[in-house]
């Protein structure tokens, strides 16, 4: 029964479903989401609960982020030497239990030493959920499974976020118990997913190389670099969808909230038929598409910046995310070598972090010359022309 559930909500490839290593991936990958979906609409109230500045609260943020960027490429390097369950498993304890402890103290400077402790969980873990997938499935289901894993964190996305504020009403502390549900997960985990062996290089200099080697070549460099561009894409459009929503179309901040909640509920539909497209196209058609959609409803909310509009942008942008999210994950397990694809999707993640920053502050630095509609525009275009244009590099260099 539950091979044909999964068949008729995610086509061909859909029975992975009933696979409980797939499950117990999803879950993590749910887990890990909710990193910032807990903090995020409780930030503004914990900067009065401790007496310190919106400014310094912000500082919750940037506590997780920079050790995240640092040592995501690090974890999965040595995951691929080691073994991976040895990190995925350890490194979703560490993000759960430094979480909820969090509720347990008094000071914000002991919180912003628990956010370090949570972001190593998460490198450690983060990276490994994506490669593990690789490792276990091929093919149609390997594509499907990574669409399921991004409906996952959709379903964070839109839910952790509203509970956290639900929660907070009681108690500030509450909230961060959420963080708990990761140790049984790990627990899940440990038992249900095989023992990965380690990189067939002879030594970590062997293996670092060849790591070098492979991400330096073209095709794999373009990949890498439309990892940027979507969420070059992603975050110019989650930090200055209110700014256009409020400012050009008259939305007020319920209706800006509406928007980013339609992008995420189409994104998870979208990616839940990556599976299903993959019988019909290849990864790669798959993500030019993507990119080609979604491009486009960032540049109809720039060019008309209406309140049909820009909703009809949000939806073409949800619907183009949630497909070049699971695109891009599965075609580097499908390039990179078994032994190497931890390393492989971390450094993707890498850089996939660089556009957290440049997308925000390019539309930050057009502001100061133009309007928020003209920002919207050129980085729409941006995210077209060069996001189908390296997957058009991808496709080429074969």
């Amino acid at each position: 029964m539950a091979r044909e559930i999964g068949t008729i909500l995610f086509g061909k490839g859909g029975d992975v479903i009933k696979d409980q290593r797939i499950q117990s991936l999803i879950l993590a990958s749910g887990v890990l989401i909710m990193e910032s979906a807990v903090l995020s609409p409780i930030i503004a109230d914990l900067a009065v609960v401790f007496s310190v500045s919106d400014a310094r609260a912000g500082l919750l943020m940037l506590a997780y982020t920079i050790p995240l960027v640092i040592l995501v490429p690090i974890m999965g390097i040595l995951a691929d030497r080691y073994g991976k369950k040895y990190f995925l498993v350890p490194g979703l304890a560490l993000f759960g239990l430094a979480g909820a402890g969090i509720a347990m103290v008094n000071t914000f400077e002991a919180i912003l030493i628990l956010r370090i402790l949570q972001s190593m969980g998460h490198a450690a873990a983060g990276p490994i959920v994506i490669a593990m997938i690789g490792d276990l499935y091929s093919g149609v289901q390997e594509t499907t499974a990574q669409g399921i894993r991004t409906a996952g964190i959709n379903v964070g996305i839109i839910g952790v976020p509203i509970l956290s504020g639900i929660l907070f009403v009681y108690s500030w502390r509450y909230p961060f118990l959420l963080y708990l549900i990761a140790v049984p997960v790990a627990m899940w985990a440990w038992y249900v997913l095989p023992q990965s062996t380690q990189s067939e290089s002879s030594s970590m200099r062997d293996y670092m190389n060849e790591l070098v080697l492979f991400v330096s070549k073209p095709r794999m460099a373009c990949l890498v670099t439309t990892f940027v561009i979507r969420f070059l894409l992603l975050f110019g459009f989650l930090t200055y969808i209110s700014v256009l929503a409020i400012g050009e179309a008259g939305l007020d901040v319920k209706a800006a909230g509406l928007l980013i909640a339609i992008k995420g509920i189409v994104s998870f539909t979208s990616s839940t038929q990556v599976g299903r497209l993959s019988n019909k196209f290849s990864t790669i058609d798959i993500i030019i598409g993507g990119f080609i959609i979604g491009s486009s409803g960032i540049i109809i909310m720039g060019v008309y910046p209406t309140p049909i509009m820009i909703a009809m942008g949000a939806i073409l942008f949800g619907f183009g995310d949630g497909v070049v999210s699971p695109g891009q994950k599965s075609l580097v397990n499908q390039l990179a070598p078994e032994g190497m694809r931890g390393g492989a999707v971390s450094v993707a993640t890498t850089f996939q972090n660089l556009g957290k920053v440049i997308g925000p502050g390019m539309i930050a630095i057009m502001l100061i010359v133009s309007n928020v509609s003209m920002a919207f525009t050129i980085i729409g275009f941006t995210g077209l022309l060069a996001g189908v244009g390296f997957m058009i590099g991808v496709k080429r260099l074969q």
